[in-house]
């Protein structure tokens, strides 16, 4: 028995192996929907046009209306457009290609085929008869012995009489008793809701030769011929043409020309018909019109052949007329230069009867057209703004009609352009720059000396940036006589100097604060000089890394990624400027701007934020902050959230073990897990709490932990809803949730590990809260959540106080829980003391000295790109008045507030992280509204793919060719192939199921012959890849690399792409496709011999349960270990089918192959969702456009160029924090954040003693309307200038009609006092009362910043779908499960 493969270490494979395996994948996966080269020489079963789904030509059809999506594609031309020199005289070389197929007769050994066998059906009255006597057979029967039984099908004899009866009737006619089921001749066509059109009739399928079966002609009809198809690849003639001759000669070439192909094609049929050729000739093999046979002809097949062969019928040929659009025009923005069409036509018609017989589509159809470059005029993208950094790149050859255009051949006498029905784009693989005197090793960072080794980065980026202005010619790419064009290049790139120098500038300001603070450090710990905490936190901060990274890869070899680092260092001066001792290194333009670090999809920007909020948290511990809130981290997304939220956790905890191994003091590093209520609880009470069990009363071991999951689904439910670390981020053992009675009731995951560094031997909480009550209460170090939850500083009263009570506020602390607490009016009256609390400074001047620095040094913000139109306007509106409530708390806690040398607030460094964002200046302006225009890190290099920090990756050195190519695209390292498969003939669901299906097929037969494949069926496979190589100038060097490549290499890249990722524009295209998906690929893999057990195929949408998504990432990433044999495709997964819910977060290094089915509206979506495949190993994008939209089309048509500037074809977020119904929208939270928040929150802190009792309480309306009466137009003031500085009218920012805004909100200040002065109705009662009762939302505080329209009303039913009758409280319990993922029902049955 040979030696089972085994898989080998995919990272250890060659590059070049896995760019060939990927080339070789998209082209065979193309040849099997096109059927080209031996895929589709012969098909079996229906129709080419039918079985065949791309570089096809369909007959020309009239135009209807139709659903774009819904309604077949149907395109009968194909060709180029190319633009010329108007009055140049040179000749134009157009050489069609196309081939047809024929109908053939099948050999005896093909009707062994599964889609190629004869099947005969019963005569319809005989089927009739048959029916008709079973029926009367079956009553006689049921009369005997039915008994007490009121249905046939509950007798437990029934089925057992049934199917003896059939055996009876169908013994006494003569007929053959397995009869099957089966579809009808052709194949069936998946339908848009993911079913199948099909007749079904009796029939009976059988393979030639059978003898068992005895098959009477009276009973059955006529059988059709079994589908077989040869295809014939008919050489054209030449087209040349002389656009310098005008438009009537063109036409004039056009129709000769066309005759000339039409009869070529024509005597090519002829000839073929007469041909004795004995393997395939047509008069040997060629089908006859209307050929049937007789039904006991089918055990003699060559009988019947030779039957066929002498029959009068003629041969069926279809009748192939081809044509010519080619159009002329100049061009309208240049006189010098025209454009002109060159597509082929398909002119033929359908035939009216007799359809199977033949197809008059024309198959592998492309046009080339060779020209002299003096001829040719490049065409220039003008979408994108141009740059000296890339100028060069933006003209391209031609444009595609229903195609891409590539370019075969270019010399300086011609260029040959052909067309593609599989544009493709190479994108390179950028990599960090390395530099031998950089040290980016992060444990060696953690040593004391390391600090010497991250010095060099200054000066090599000073060098780079003296070599600049040799290196970089601003002309590039422009013509000589484009003198302005010149000078705003020269004048962009002088702008990018100052920015490079001021990146520059920032690293060396964090670098320079880094020595002065190591000159005073003596040892690992707590420091006793201040100004020796920032290096003391570097090292932490690299430790913490180091060990993260350890536990992450493996290995202690992690190592910062050049940007990384230079972004940590660039920005250590604006958070260590925060202490007194360094504030003099304090520099607004650099410090209080706000940072974009931009850098491409799974190019390492977490890792980077992670490690500047790791030295923040170890530097406030250092400081002296030893609780309260470091950091917000700010995610648009709730699913990104989570999963950034489990990233964090991990980060962290590592960070805390290193704060308690050098003793920092202070809290344990926590994150508060800040999501609205139906990702975790609001409140302790919240519907579910009760489920859980408190620490003391159950077994928390990960036995006891499975056990009570399994035997309480109450508790089951509420962790499937509200365990977001399933794993301990300390030592990766399964969590469980309990409630901390003796902490408040915290309610926490705990590790089921009791060995675990968080337990110590007993059961302590995670420190990762996530019910809203715990966060205000403990003041977690970082705020881990979604956007909108900012609405919270403004929604109720009670929680306005608590958030602002975390972020420094607080008067009081429980002591033995260790809680905050805002006092009520009761509790004042009563004192700390007797509510078991202790005070806090500076409420109390006596009390503790808790707080220090008490709002957030650090904002950041991931995929601020998302954070748009009315998200991000709400946003911004947020952003400004969290901000304005800094502000004014600040003068009441300005004795621990960070202040800048001027004695000014200090306000957060924020950083908006994205990898797809245009115009972000005007974005962040609106957001954060600072007063230093925004800047980028890093700032753009100065070309398409190069800059300071990174590069794209060379190939290795023994690649001499390679290396001498001059494009980067062609000479680097391959991160990512996109790649288009323009369909016809189908609906657009039926073709990306056809090609997923196909996709499929290829892996299941390249995996399973290496793996299980004698040697000579695993060299066909290898022969196989090898011949499937794309020409170009790889080709010799990927052949080579499959040639060598052992056969476990091959098989593990092949096994890197067996998850087919799909991304469906909506869950509905999800739902057809997966319904339609295994059905397709069943078949497929039937017909091709090839066995399918199993095709496990999964969903990730926004309605799919987090658990469910996190069960489908594991499962993508659970791959055999190197050195074991491979697992049967069979009990893997092969296809996850996912919407935009996959497009942020999802980082799996297993998902390597992608299809998209239709264009995402947006481009920044499309770079996101594409950006997650090709992380570590090449992979590839395969987009099955909708032709019927002309977007999509245009997209295909010009596709290389189109993808090399992608990122510069996103749109700029559409953000107006002006608009007036937003500012309307807002005002109800900015009004009561100030009343409920801001002031009794600072009158509790400035109040004597003995008058705080004394503060307002404006969460009743009473207090409001006697404020107004007693202080008039001074309180309103008050309120109106913290609304205006909330919604961002401050100088510099004010819009025009600024004034509109001011007495608009002075008017609805007074409308809102003035009534409730005047009305007892709505003068009296709580403010939250009032509030709730209003139904006009324009008029309720905001839940969060997606709540901006009508909220609709839900009406209980009396009566379910089967007609029960409801109850309120299961309907209730249903609403509770739909908002919050639980549902309490204690009090009800289970």
């Amino acid at each position: 028995m040979p030696s089972p493969i085994i898989r080998s270490n995919p990272s250890q494979i060659s590059t070049t192996v896995k760019e060939a395996i990927v080339d070789a994948l998209i082209n065979m996966a193309h040849a099997q929907v096109s059927g080209a080269g031996e895929f589709g020489k012969y098909l079996f079963g229906a129709r080419p046009r039918t079985l065949l789904n791309s570089a096809f030509l369909l007959p020309e059809l009239k135009a209807e209306g139709g659903d774009e999506v819904t309604s077949p594609i149907w395109i009968s031309s194909h060709g180029l457009q190319v633009q010329v020199a108007s009055g140049v005289a040179s000749e134009i070389s157009i050489q069609p290609q196309a081939s047809v197929y024929v109908r053939v007769l099948p050999k005896e050994e093909d009707l062994s085929r599964t889609n190629c066998h004869p099947i005969f059906r019963l005569k319809r009255d005989v089927a009739d008869e048959l029916k008709e006597m079973r029926k009367a057979r079956e009553d006689q029967e049921w009369e005997k012995i039915k008994g007490t039984y009121t249905s046939k099908f509950k007798h437990p004899e029934w089925r057992r009489i049934r199917e003896e009866i059939r055996e009876e009737i169908y013994k006494a006619k003569g007929i053959p008793k397995n009869l099957v089921t089966l579809d009808s001749e052709e194949p069936r066509e998946v339908t848009e809701e993911g079913g199948h059109a099909e007749e079904v009739q009796e029939g009976l399928a059988v393979k030639a030769g059978a003898s068992e079966l005895i098959i009477q002609d009276e009973h059955f009809e006529l059988l059709a011929v079994p589908h077989k198809w040869l295809r014939l690849d008919i050489p054209l003639p030449e087209l040349r043409l002389d656009p310098s001759k005008g438009g009537s000669a063109i036409e004039q070439a056009a129709v000769a020309h066309a005759a000339l192909m039409n009869k070529a094609i024509a005597e090519f049929l002829a000839t073929w018909a007469n041909s004795a050729e004995p393997d395939h000739g047509g008069k040997l093999w060629g089908y006859r019109g209307q050929l049937k046979i007789r039904p006991s002809q089918y055990k003699k097949w060559p009988e019947f052949l030779e039957h066929a062969r002498t029959s009068s019928n003629p041969i069926a040929l279809p009748s192939i007329e081809l044509g010519w659009d080619l159009e002329l025009a100049p061009d309208w923005l240049d006189p010098k230069k025209a454009n002109i069409l060159l597509a082929l036509e398909n002119k033929s018609k359908e035939p009216h009867q007799h359809k199977d017989e033949t197809d008059p589509a024309v198959f592998l159809v492309s046009v080339t057209a060779t020209l002299a470059p003096t001829l040719h005029r490049f065409l220039r993208l003008e979408r994108v703004q141009p740059s000296y950094r890339y100028n060069r790149y933006l003209q391209y050859p031609a444009m595609g009609h229903n195609g891409g255009v590539e370019v075969t051949n270019r010399t300086s006498t011609s260029i040959s352009l052909r067309t593609t029905w599989t544009p493709r784009f190479v994108q390179p693989r950028i990599v960090p720059s390395v530099s031998n005197s950089i040290l980016c090793g992060v444990r060696k960072l953690s040593a004391p000396e390391g600090l010497d080794g991250a010095l060099p980065i200054a000066e090599e980026m000073r060098q780079w940036l003296d070599k600049q202005p040799q290196m970089v010619n601003p002309a590039d790419g422009l013509d000589p006589s484009d003198a302005a064009g010149i000078e705003r290049e020269i004048s962009k790139f002088n702008e990018d100097m100052q920015k490079w120098g001021n990146e520059l500038a920032s690293i060396s300001a964090g670098l320079a604060i880094l020595q002065e603070s190591k000159a005073v450090w003596s040892a690992r710990g707590s420091q006793s000089t201040p100004l020796a905490c920032v290096f003391e936190a570097w090292l932490g901060m690299n430790e913490a890394m180091a060990n993260f990274m350890k536990a992450r890869f493996g290995n202690d070899d992690g190592e910062w990624r050049l940007f990384q680092l230079a972004f940590i260092i660039a920005n250590i001066p604006a958070l260590a400027s925060r202490m007194p001792e360094l504030k003099h290194h304090y520099d607004a333009a650099r410090d209080d701007s706000v940072t974009l670090l931009y850098f491409a999809t799974g190019g390492g920007k977490s890792e980077a934020f992670f490690g500047l909020l790791v030295f923040n948290l170890m530097l406030d511990r250092l400081r002296g902050k030893r609780t309260g809130v470091t950091a917000m981290l700010r995610y648009p997304l709730r699913l990104l959230t989570i999963q950034q939220a489990q990233r964090c956790a991990r980060v962290l905890a590592q960070a805390e073990l290193v704060r308690r191994a050098h003793d920092y003091g202070g809290d344990a590093f926590a994150i508060g897990f800040w999501v609205g209520s139906g990702g975790s609880p609001n409140r302790l009470n919240a519907k579910g709490v009760s489920s859980i069990k408190e620490i003391d009363s159950v077994a928390t071991d990960t036995t006891s932990e499975l056990k009570l999951r399994e035997n309480d689904l109450k508790y089951a439910a509420a962790v499937r809803a509200w365990n977001k670390i399933p794993r301990c981020p300390f030592c990766d053992t399964p969590t469980a949730l309990r409630l901390f009675p003796k902490l408040g009731g915290t309610l926490a995951h705990v590790c089921t590990s009791i060995n675990c560094a968080t337990n110590e031997g007993a059961w302590k909480p995670l420190p990762f809260l996530i019910c809203d009550e715990d966060i205000y209460d403990l003041a977690p170090s970082v705020l881990l959540g979604t956007v909108d939850k900012l609405a919270l500083i403004g929604h109720s009263a009670g929680t306005i106080r608590r958030v602002y009570g975390m972020l420094g506020t607080a008067p009081w602390r429980d002591t033995a829980t260790k809680r905050l607490r805002i006092p009520s009016a009761k509790d004042l009256e009563r004192g700390p003391i007797a509510c078991g609390c202790e005070t806090l400074y500076p409420a109390y001047t006596s009390g503790e000295k808790l707080f220090l620095d008490p709002f957030p040094s650090l904002l950041i913000q991931d995929e601020a790109h998302l954070l748009d139109e009315s998200l991000g306007t709400f946003a911004g509106l947020f952003e400004s008045t969290l901000d304005a409530v800094f502000a004014h708390l600040s003068r009441s806690l300005i004795d621990i507030v960070a202040k800048d040398e001027m004695g000014r607030r200090r306000r957060a460094k924020v950083i908006a992280a994205s990898a797809t964002v245009s115009e972000p200046e005007r974005q962040l302006e609106h957001l954060y509204q600072r007063e230093i225009p925004a800047s980028q890190f890093p700032h753009p290099g100065p070309s398409l793919y190069e800059s300071f920090y990174a590069a794209p990756e060379e190939p290795d050195s023994s690649e001499v060719e390679r290396l001498k190519l001059a494009e980067p695209e062609q000479r680097a390292r391959q991160a990512r192939i996109y790649c288009a498969f323009m369909t016809n003939g189908k609906p657009h669901t039926a073709t990306s199921v056809a090609i997923l299906s196909s996709f499929h097929l290829c892996i299941s037969r390249l995996f399973d012959g290496l793996v299980k494949g004698s040697d000579a069926e695993i060299a066909l496979i290898r022969n196989s890849l090898v011949d499937c190589i794309s020409p170009g100038p790889l080709q010799g060097l990927h052949r080579n690399a499959l040639a060598t490549a052992s056969t476990s290499e091959l098989a593990t890249v092949i096994d890197l792409h067996r998850i087919a990722l799909t991304y469906v524009t909506n869950k509905k295209g999800g739902d057809q496709i997966m319904a339609a998906e295994a059905e397709e690929t069943r078949k497929k893999h039937l017909n091709a011999g090839i066995g399918l057990d199993n095709l496990d195929t999964r969903l990730i949408t926004g309605s799919v349960e987090q658990g469910e998504i996190q069960e489908v990432v594991r499962l993508a990433q659970v791959r055999d270990a190197p050195g074991q044999p491979f697992t049967p495709l069979s009990k893997v997964l092969r296809s996850v089918i996912a919407t935009s819910a996959i497009s942020h977060g999802v980082d799996v290094e297993e998902f390597n192959s992608m299809f998209f089915a239709g264009m995402p509206s947006d481009i920044a979506e499309y770079i996101q969702a594409s950006s997650r495949v090709g992380r570590t190993h090449i992979g590839f994008i395969i987009l099955v456009p909708t032709p019927q939209r002309r977007r999509d089309r245009y997209i295909v048509e010009v596709f290389d160029i189109f993808h090399r500037f992608l990122e510069r074809m996103v749109q700029p977020a559409a953000i107006d924090r002006w608009a007036e119904k937003a500012v309307e929208r807002v005002f109800p939270s900015l009004f009561q954040a100030f009343l409920t928040g801001v002031v009794p929150s600072r009158k509790l802190i400035e109040l004597d003693e003995d008058k705080k009792k004394t503060v307002p309480d404006f969460t009743y309306i009473p207090n409001i309307t006697k404020e107004f009466n007693e202080r008039g137009t001074t309180f309103v003031n008050e309120i109106t200038l913290f609304i205006e500085l909330a919604i961002g009218l401050r100088d510099g920012y004010c819009p025009e009609g600024a004034d509109h805004y001011r007495k608009m909100i002075d008017d609805t200040t007074r409308e809102f006092l003035s009534t409730w002065a005047s009305s007892k109705l709505y003068g009296n009662g709580p403010l939250d009362a009032y509030f709730k009762a209003q139904s006009d939302p324009m008029r309720k505080p905001m839940t969060s910043l997606r709540d901006v329209d009508q909220g609709g009303l839900i009406q209980m039913s009396f009566k379910d779908s089967n007609g029960r009758r409801q109850k309120p409280v299961e309907v209730l319990n249903v609403m509770d499960l739909v908002r919050h993922g639980v549902a309490e029902t204690d009090d009800e049955e289970a």
